[in-house]
């Protein structure tokens, strides 16, 4: 047990107060995972701890009567909860925690206390809520989301009982701040057995993203796709790297599908526009769940732009980099790689990939000009030559284009002689 949270339980013994170890730290410890934070839950009073310790208050302090215990003055932090609704005993705030193995206490001189079996559970894989699911979730609904995240970042299996609950209750979480709602879903989508837990959780994701239902079962009568287009949404984003932006674009991604589709005289589906206006249906959903700025606009940004042809040459690949920025380009055909494999395997197509990528090195080992910083001139250069205000700056749009499409090197004198020729000088 770690040094810092020895000495905070053996403070609270000392004082008179039951003291353990409790939580996540205790369940992450049995699979062998280092803890990021540590809790203990304690029988002393708020305003016992504040005595014994420096601390910091947290979000839950007058709620639950939590605080951030500061040890070696402020280099460690542990987490100091009194027992739960008021409880007594240990084993009272243990029946009051989310699953078994989550209710499993630990004490340097007890070792472990495991009243309700999360250490099995934790050995079988189980996520099986602490002696009454229904009762555990109507306390607190986000914990149905938390039963689908353990699930979906262990490969848990959620106990039957427990998981009819999830699903008969799954519209309780209407109560839920949309703040914890993105966080518990941001984890979720993110764990490696994602796809699953969103396939057999189908109807709690539905309950807070409506705009999904419609995709599943959907078939999309396409040549390139022999999935619905929920199940070719399940698959990119399994084939998606382990970010939010990656993961949230992918469960976004053709969600416009069934809106956009048109079927035409051949029997032939196609989606006309659903990029666009699925970028559009992604940004109400993500302030609806109070995503950040930065978040979401690159998430649009993907969305809008994820069927983009692949650039056929270095001319195309430049104009790309410039229009979208480098970085962007990058993670957009990264995203349209995760894409490819939730499509039928299409030879030409992976060669326009892969030539795409090959292009990109190409231009990135050249050092191409893709911006006006990169330019040769500036605009005082440019305004020697006469030219004032608005013009400056159409100037210089005018030469990173001709830069971009060959029609000029990027050298001082000749762009200055370009711009000579094709603006009237005064």
């Amino acid at each position: 047990m770690n040094d810092a949270v020895m000495k905070v339980i053996r403070t609270l013994n000392e004082h008179g107060y039951d003291a353990f170890l409790v939580g996540g730290c205790v369940r992450n410890y049995l699979m062998n995972i280092k803890p990021a934070d540590y809790d203990i839950t304690t029988s002393a009073k708020a305003e016992d701890v504040k005595k014994l310790f420096d601390y910091r208050i947290t979000g839950s302090v007058e709620k639950h009567g939590t605080f951030l215990v500061l040890i070696d003055g402020g280099d460690f932090q542990i987490e100091v909860t009194s027992y739960r609704d008021g409880a007594l005993t240990l084993e009272h705030d243990l029946s009051h925690r989310d699953f078994t193995v989550n209710a499993i206490a630990c004490h340097p001189d007890e070792g472990l206390i495991d009243i309700y079996g999360g250490t099995e559970d934790i050995k079988n894989k189980i996520i099986r809520g602490v002696i009454n699911s229904r009762e555990r979730f109507q306390e607190d609904p986000l914990r149905i989301l938390r039963a689908l995240r353990f699930a979906s970042v262990f490969g848990f299996r959620i106990e039957h009982e427990t998981s009819v609950a999830v699903h008969e209750l799954a519209q309780k979480l209407e109560s839920v701040s949309p703040e914890r709602i993105e966080k518990e879903l941001t984890k979720i989508i993110c764990g490696h057995y994602a796809w699953r837990i969103l396939e057999e959780y189908s109807d709690v994701i539905f309950a807070l993203i409506p705009e999904l239902e419609s995709t599943k079962k959907f078939s999309q009568h396409n040549k390139y796709h022999c999935l619905d287009v929920y199940s070719h949404t399940l698959k990119v984003l399994a084939s998606s790297p382990d970010n939010p932006v990656m993961r949230w674009t992918a469960l976004f991604h053709d969600i416009a599908k069934p809106e956009c589709f048109f079927l035409d005289g051949n029997g032939n589906g196609h989606f006309y526009g659903h990029d666009l206006r699925g970028s559009e249906i992604a940004s109400v959903i993500m302030e609806r769940l109070r995503f950040d700025n930065r978040r979401k606009n690159i998430i649009e940004f993907l969305i809008k732009y994820h069927c983009v042809n692949f650039p056929e040459n270095k001319k195309v690949m430049r104009r790309y980099l410039s229009k979208f920025g480098h970085d962007e380009y990058i993670m957009l055909l990264e995203f349209q790689k995760a894409d490819l494999r939730g499509h039928v395997f299409n030879a030409e197509i992976m060669r326009a990939y892969d030539n795409a990528v090959e292009l990109l090195h190409e231009v990135e080992a050249e050092d191409s000009c893709l911006s006006l910083k990169d330019l040769a001139v500036n605009g005082h250069d440019v305004m020697r030559l006469g030219l004032s205000g608005r013009d400056v700056g159409r100037a210089l749009s005018l030469l990173l284009e001709s830069v971009i499409e060959e029609r000029v090197k990027n050298k001082h004198e000749e762009l200055l002689e370009f711009l000579s020729q094709k603006i009237p000088l005064h």
